[in-house]
């Protein structure tokens, strides 16, 4: 959407010709309206014959040049640029585009027929390829608020492999933990994963590994404002369907994320969720969690490689016996205290001779402390 009134010509045509085909250019005017005006206009004017009624969008994580996002055969006919924006809008026989780049890029293709939006769209993947960034050490992590209005906001942090930080959990905790991170496509099965236990056990690191060991097929989405997410069906759909794109040929889904791969899978991460996993959950928070069972194991989100992993400090006596009953999680796991052997052995020193959480032990100093990363998703947990 462009952010100011439209002042330049559109393919040699002033706004009035555009405007004369009923379509008015406004501050809110989207690309898509843009693209719509100038075709009827060429069409009015006798220089298309077809309008422009298939559509794609391809998408990358990262910046690409703007002008060398534009296949051969098309001609820029208009760009903006500022300091962390460009924009192109550029056309050709039987087809248009938009590019919208950022932090990310986004191409948005028109074209007459579904063949001539196959070879667009091809031209404009393989031109990305080129520029597609190595593999980073950075996590890349979306993050949500409502008052964002189906936008998100990046997070860069280090990556925290888990054979790194498996020695700060108890045992138990980690052999819990250790067939999550060997997955490498979307599970089947349940997909929630319920993450339990008192503050300072590490789950918050523990996320970050799991979002470091699924990276390469599925991307990590971290609601900050869960009580919202639950109980706005329109915010939920946001954050799930972000990236998909409706009313597109089969033939050209994968395209959404990669030149020949599939969308990535999602998982979406809600820390201290203990108001929409107690007992009284109902009574509490009205139908938030009927939608978030709906979205692990209803109908809404049974076709769809979504993943929920909540956090919370309660016991699992005080959780809701429809989030733990059998079947409904992939993944549930108690955080809890290094018995007083791991501890001692942690941190290298007999004098410790009680359980201790890995918070105690950083805070006491001893031993040898374990840090990947100076950033950090939120305190231990």
């Amino acid at each position: 959407m462009l952010a100011r009134r439209v002042e330049a010509d559109y393919g040699g045509k002033s706004l009035q010709s555009i405007r004369e085909t009923g379509l008015d250019v406004r501050v809110d005017t989207t690309d898509h309206d843009l693209v719509e005006a100038a075709t009827l206009a060429d069409i009015v004017e006798g220089l298309r014959s077809r309008a422009l009624n298939r559509s794609t969008v391809v998408s990358r994580d990262f910046a690409a040049p703007l002008e060398e996002t534009v296949p051969s055969g098309f001609t820029v006919v208009r760009t903006d640029r500022r300091s962390r924006f460009a924009f192109a809008y550029a056309t050709a026989a039987g087809a248009a585009l938009t590019i919208h780049v950022t932090e990310r890029t986004n191409v948005a293709i028109y074209a007459d027929t579904d063949q001539r939006l196959l070879d667009v769209t091809n031209d404009v993947a393989a031109l990305l390829a080129v520029h597609e960034p190595p593999e980073s050490d950075e996590l890349d992590i979306k993050v949500w608020a409502e008052g964002f209005k189906g936008e998100f906001d990046s997070l860069h942090i280090p990556k925290e492999p888990w054979e790194v930080n498996r020695r700060n959990y108890a045992t138990s905790t980690a052999r819990g933990i250790d067939p999550l991170m060997e997955m490498s496509t979307a599970p089947s099965g349940g997909k929630l994963l319920l993450w339990y236990g008192s503050p300072g056990t590490g789950k918050s690191h523990a996320v970050t590994s799991l979002a470091s060991a699924w990276a390469p097929w599925c991307e990590t989405h971290l609601v900050t404002d869960a009580e919202q997410f639950f109980t706005d069906p329109t915010y939920l759909r946001s954050i799930v369907e972000s990236g998909s794109h409706r009313n597109v040929p089969h033939f050209l889904h994968s395209y959404a994320d990669g030149d020949d791969k599939p969308t990535k899978a999602k998982l979406i991460v809600c820390e201290d969720a203990d108001e929409y996993l107690r007992v009284d959950a109902r009574e509490r928070s009205g139908p938030a969690l009927g939608r978030l069972l709906n979205l692990t194991d209803g109908l809404y989100g049974r076709d769809r490689d979504c993943y929920v992993l909540l956090t919370t400090n309660d016991d699992i006596a005080r959780l809701h016996p429809a989030v733990v009953r059998p079947g409904r999680c992939l993944s549930q796991v108690e955080f809890a205290a290094l018995p007083a052997a791991e501890a001692r052995a942690w941190a290298s020193d007999p004098s410790v001779t009680h359980d201790m959480t890995i918070a105690e032990l950083f805070a006491r100093g001893g031993g040898h402390r374990v840090e990947t990363t100076t950033e950090r998703i939120g305190a231990y947990l």
